[in-house]
């Protein structure tokens, strides 16, 4: 190049896969390339590398190998430093280059025709031993039908029979044993070995520059691409909660999984909640019309000669580029930045993840929200009392959508699923039954039943509500009941005693809210009548 200041290119266009190379009179094979950064979305990764090559006078072909197969040729971007021209950048995937059985395989394979050697003197074994405990059983017949045998030598025969066939049998017993745990063995060595040789006989991605020098030099090179395939994260919580009087932790974690093809040795990783491969253009409505179908339409639509799929496709726009502030807070183990799409998450520890799906757990941070705790049952239904934690205002933690494992008081409960999506004020987690509150239902006899009022006919229900606290401290419990509701006016629902319980009139739903020292017990009465035409019988009564 004529100026010899340095300078920076940077190419990031659309690129060409090609099935296959030629290499020029400089040809650079580099595979010493370091991740400086990689950032995993809930499918697919974007990696950022570099590294520094010597070049030659005149045009050097650099070929950047050992990358992932799946790279999306379309996002590779590269900036050289140096005096040098960037002429061409391509993507191809290599299925020739023979790669060198790993020593791991080696050591595995060599395992597995041990284990098979000893696997096949053991059935050596087995064999031999029903071969004689068949000899010993075709051959109980003693001496001949018209020669006599000494009685003594006799039993010493039947003794000797009956010993070895019990021990050729527990020998039988004994081998069967060994020789199901060696084909144990042997099977997961097959299966690690499948594993691993998946990965050895894949094919790679390698990128190839063009690079066009003035003379010797020593560039730098930094390229980055997308991975669209076989890499994700995944977010769960882990929700503990020590005791009735002690805040709600969230401990999210990440779930990490890559089969990428590229080992990720000590690394830093950042996770963001957005997929690169969404469609990020906004379709527009087309007019909608409406018209009389003619009967050739709708014998054509009958045959299912076309679907409405083949109107004229809607016109797609870019969606255009907003500039937001970044609002940073750093909480445990990331720092978390919040824009106006997506949230990310800078982990701060450098990680290790190795190519083959193995799952690796990250823990991004740890939040405790101030919650208030309550009991409540539905003994129609459980007799059991749950214990609920209520937290208000919860879109102030900006939670994720993801599954949650609930733990209270060190012992695991269940699990629960996070919507954030939810348009309620107060976010309910049940954190399972508190045994130590016994609840009983019981249906009185002696004032159910039946009475007949001229062409009416009533029944009456009645039941008892008992609910007892044998914890150490005073407790607040919520129980549930509920009136049937009529859909017809000629069905009338009376309620004749609800012990101060609220009704809701819409829905049924009779609440107590009951407060319970310890030892206290406490009854609720739950009384209702149905009348209704003598001559009719009432479904769900």
């Amino acid at each position: 190049m004529k100026n010899r200041t340095p300078k920076t290119i940077v190419l990031s266009f659309f690129l060409l896969i090609i099935s296959g190379k030629t290499f020029t009179q400089n040809s650079l094979r580099v595979s010493n390339s370091e991740i400086q950064k990689i950032r995993i979305y809930q499918s697919g990764a974007f990696v950022s590398r570099s590294v520094k090559v010597n070049l030659n006078a005149g045009i050097n072909e650099i070929v950047f190998d050992k990358l992932s197969p799946y790279i999306n040729a379309n996002s590779i971007s590269v900036k050289g430093f140096g005096d040098a021209s960037i002429v061409g950048v391509n993507f191809q995937q290599n299925y020739l280059k023979i790669q060198k059985t790993s020593s791991e395989i080696t050591k595995l394979e060599g395992e597995k025709d041990s284990l098979t050697i000893k696997l096949r003197y053991i059935q050596n074994k087995i064999m031999a031993c029903n071969e004689g405990l068949a000899v010993l059983q075709a051959n109980r017949s003693i001496g001949g039908a018209n020669n006599g045998i000494d009685a003594v030598k006799l039993t010493a025969l039947v003794e000797y029979q009956i010993k070895k066939i019990n021990s050729l049998k527990d020998e039988i017993i004994d081998l069967g044993i060994k020789d199901q745990g060696l084909q144990n063995q042997i099977t997961k060595i097959n299966q690690q070995l499948s594993v691993l040789n998946s990965k050895q006989n894949q094919s790679e991605g390698n990128i190839i520059v063009t690079v066009n020098s003035s003379s010797k030099s020593l560039a730098s090179f930094e390229f980055s691409y997308l991975i669209n395939s076989n890499v994700r994260w995944i977010p769960v919580y882990d929700i503990r909660v020590k005791n009735t009087s002690s805040p709600m932790e969230f401990i999210l974690k990440a779930k990490v999984y890559q089969s990428t093809g590229e080992d990720w040795t000590d690394v830093k990783l950042s996770l963001n909640t957005s997929n690169p491969t969404d469609r990020v253009q906004k379709p527009n409505l087309t007019p909608w019309y409406l018209n009389f179908q003619q009967e050739a339409d709708l014998y054509y639509n009958m045959r299912g000669s076309r679907s409405d799929d083949e109107s004229a496709a809607p016109m797609m726009y870019k969606l255009e580029e907003v500039k937001v502030k970044m609002d940073t807070m750093r909480w445990s183990n990331a720092q978390i930045i919040e824009n106006q799409l997506n949230n990310e998450y800078e982990i701060e520890n450098k990680y290790t993840l190795k190519s083959g799906n193995v799952e690796t757990q990250i823990e991004i941070n740890r939040i405790n929200a101030n919650a208030y705790y309550e009991y409540a049952s539905a003994p129609k239904l459980n007799s059991d009392a749950f214990l609920i934690g209520n937290i208000i205002n919860w879109e102030s933690l900006n939670l994720l959508n993801a599954e949650g494992s609930v733990y209270f008081d060190g012992a695991f409960v269940g699990i629960t699923y996070i919507q954030n999506t939810s348009s309620k004020d107060t976010m309910n987690l049940s954190l399972g039954k508190d045994e130590r509150i016994i609840i009983k239902r019981t249906k009185l006899n002696e004032v159910n039943g039946s009475n007949l009022f001229g062409n009416m006919k009533e029944k009456k229900f009645s039941y008892d509500i008992i609910i007892k606290n044998t914890k150490k401290e005073t407790v607040e419990i919520t129980i549930e009941e509920q009136l049937p509701i009529s859909q017809d006016k000629n069905i009338m629902v009376n309620a004749l005693e609800l012990s101060g319980g609220k009704l809701n009139p819409i829905s049924g739903l009779v609440t107590w809210k009951i407060s319970l020292k310890a030892g206290e017990s406490s009854t609720k009465k739950f009384n209702f009548s149905v009348k209704f035409p003598k001559d009719t019988s009432v479904n769900g009564l």
